[in-house]
C-alpha cells in the first residue's frame, strides 16, 4: 500500500509539473498572439461601387494578417479638392485615420496640416524586400511623392494626359492617324476635315474635338504643351498671366468660335458622342476604358498630346495616386505593411485590368504598363502612357497647398472664356490676380 502511495504521490507530482508547464507555455503564448489592430482607411468615394473594390483589393491583406482589420471610411466628394476638405473636417473633429487615398492634387495640403510622416525610415528598414518595386516605378512618379528630399507616400497607380480619337472617323474622312510628333497646327488641320455638316444645315453633326473647361483634364496639358505653367516652380505664386498662357486660352476659344471644329462645353457627355461618332477626339488618361469595354466599343486609338511647335519640346503631364503615414496612425507597423502591401506587384497588377472588369488608371509598375496584358483593351497604342513619363521631361499637374481654391478661381474664369463671355486676356489677367492674392498667403 505504501508503494502505491509513492508510485501515485510521484504520478501526482508529474501532473501538477505537467499542468504548470503548460501554464506558463499558455501564458507566453497568450502574451506572443498577434494583438487586434484597426486599421482606419480613408479613401475618395467617387462613385457607389468603390467601397466594395477596395474590399476586394485588400481581402488578401487581411487574410495575410490575421492581427489586422480595416475600417474603411468612405469620403464623398465631386473632386480631390473637396474630398481633401471633408477628410481635413473628419481629422479636426476627432478622427485618427491611419492612412489615405491621396492623388499628387492633396499631397502638399496634408504636408502643410503636418498629417503624414516621412516613410525614408521604413524604407530603409525594408530596402531589399522593396528592391524589385523601386527598381521598376519612373523616378518621376517617386519624385511627386517627396517633398524637401523625403519620400511620404509609394506610388500605387497613375494618370497622364493624352488624345484619344475615333479611328472610324478618320477612315470614313480619309485622314490619317495623328503621328507623335504632331504639332497645334496639324491638330487643328484634322479637326477641320473632321468636323462635317452632314445635311447641311449650316451646323456640325460631327466635331473634331471636345474641349472642356478642366484643370488637369484640359487647360493644364496645353499650358505644359506651350512651355510653360500655370505656377510657379516652387508652386507660390501664380503664372496665369504668362503671354504664352493667354495664347493658350485664346487658342482653345478659337477652337469653339474662330475655326468652330469643337462644340461649345456642355455639349453633351463626351465618351458617348464619342462612341456614336459626332466627337472625334478628345483629351484624357486611361480611364475612358472604364466606359468604352463594358459598351464593347474598340475603335479607337491614343496619341501624344500636340506639341505647341515643332521646336517645343515634349512635357508629360501626370498625377500619381499613394498612400502616406498619417501621423495620427495609432499603429503605424501595422500601417506600414498595408503600404507595403499596396507597392506588391500582384496588387498592382490589378490596374491592367480583366475582361468584363477594366480599371481606368495606369499600373505604377513599368514592367506591368508595358505587358501586352495591357492589350486586352483599347487603346491599342498603350505603351506610349509609360514612354511619355520615361522619355520625355515630366512634371506633375500643379497642386499647391490651397489646390481647391486655386483650381476652382481658374475654371471659373476658364468657363467664362470658354464660353465667350470674356477675353482670354481679360480672363487670364483676373485670374491671375485671385489666384496670387490667394497664395501670398501660404508664402
Amino acid at each position: 500500500m505504501a508503494k502505491i502511495s509513492k508510485q501515485f504521490v510521484k504520478l501526482f507530482m508529474c501532473v501538477i509539473i505537467v499542468c504548470f508547464v503548460i501554464g506558463i507555455s499558455g501564458n507566453l503564448f497568450a502574451e506572443r498572439a498577434p494583438e487586434e489592430k484597426e486599421l482606419n482607411f480613408i479613401f475618395w468615394l467617387y462613385s457607389p461601387e468603390v467601397t466594395e473594390g477596395w474590399k476586394n483589393t485588400l481581402a488578401n491583406f487581411v487574410e495575410e494578417n490575421p492581427g489586422i482589420t480595416i475600417n474603411y471610411v468612405p469620403v464623398s466628394g465631386t473632386t480631390w479638392g473637396e474630398y481633401l476638405d471633408k477628410v481635413a473636417t473628419l481629422i479636426a473633429g476627432g478622427e485618427k485615420p491611419d492612412t489615405i487615398w491621396v492623388a499628387t492634387e492633396g499631397v502638399l495640403f496634408l504636408h502643410s496640416k503636418k498629417l503624414m510622416q516621412p516613410l525614408d525610415p521604413y524604407i530603409e528598414k525594408d530596402k531589399e524586400e522593396l528592391k524589385e518595386y523601386l527598381d521598376d516605378v519612373a523616378p518621376a512618379l517617386l519624385e511627386a511623392n517627396k517633398i524637401e528630399g523625403k519620400i511620404y507616400g509609394m506610388p500605387y497607380s497613375w494618370n497622364n494626359m493624352v488624345i484619344w480619337y475615333n479611328k472610324k472617323m478618320f477612315d470614313a474622312a480619309g485622314v490619317p492617324y495623328p503621328k507623335a510628333d504632331w504639332t497645334k497646327e496639324d491638330f487643328v488641320n484634322i479637326c477641320k476635315k473632321l468636323t462635317i455638316d452632314r445635311d447641311g444645315d449650316g451646323k456640325p453633326d460631327q466635331y473634331g474635338f471636345a474641349v472642356e473647361p478642366g484643370y488637369f483634364t484640359s487647360t493644364i496639358p496645353w499650358i505644359f504643351a506651350s512651355g510653360t505653367s500655370l505656377l510657379s516652380e516652387d508652386l507660390s505664386r501664380s503664372n496665369a498671366n504668362d503671354p504664352r498662357i493667354i495664347e493658350v486660352m485664346q487658342f482653345m476659344q478659337d477652337l469653339v468660335y474662330k475655326h468652330k471644329v469643337a462644340p461649345t462645353p456642355g455639349y453633351g457627355p463626351t465618351f458617348t458622342l464619342f462612341m456614336a461618332g459626332e466627337i472625334a477626339m478628345f483629351g484624357a488618361g486611361r480611364w475612358p476604358i472604364m466606359t468604352f469595354v463594358p459598351e464593347n466599343f474598340t475603335n479607337c486609338d491614343i496619341q501624344y498630346w500636340p506639341l505647341w511647335t515643332k521646336n517645343t519640346p515634349r512635357k508629360t503631364l501626370f498625377g500619381v495616386d499613394a498612400f502616406p503615414l498619417l501621423s495620427t496612425s495609432q499603429n503605424p507597423e501595422a500601417t506600414w505593411k498595408f503600404i507595403k502591401y499596396m507597392s506588391r506587384k500582384d496588387v498592382v497588377s490589378k490596374f491592367v485590368g480583366e475582361r468584363g472588369a477594366p480599371i481606368g488608371n495606369i499600373p505604377v509598375l513599368k514592367s506591368l504598363a508595358t505587358s501586352e496584358k495591357m492589350g486586352i483593351f483599347p487603346p491599342k497604342n498603350y505603351k506610349i502612357f509609360y514612354e511619355s513619363i520615361v522619355k520625355y521631361d515630366a512634371k506633375a499637374v500643379p497642386a499647391p497647398i490651397p489646390f481647391t481654391e486655386v483650381e476652382n478661381i481658374w475654371l471659373r474664369y476658364v468657363s467664362s472664356i470658354l464660353a465667350n463671355e470674356m477675353t482670354a486676356k481679360d480672363g487670364c489677367q483676373k485670374a491671375h490676380k485671385e489666384i496670387d492674392a490667394l497664395l501670398a498667403r501660404y508664402r
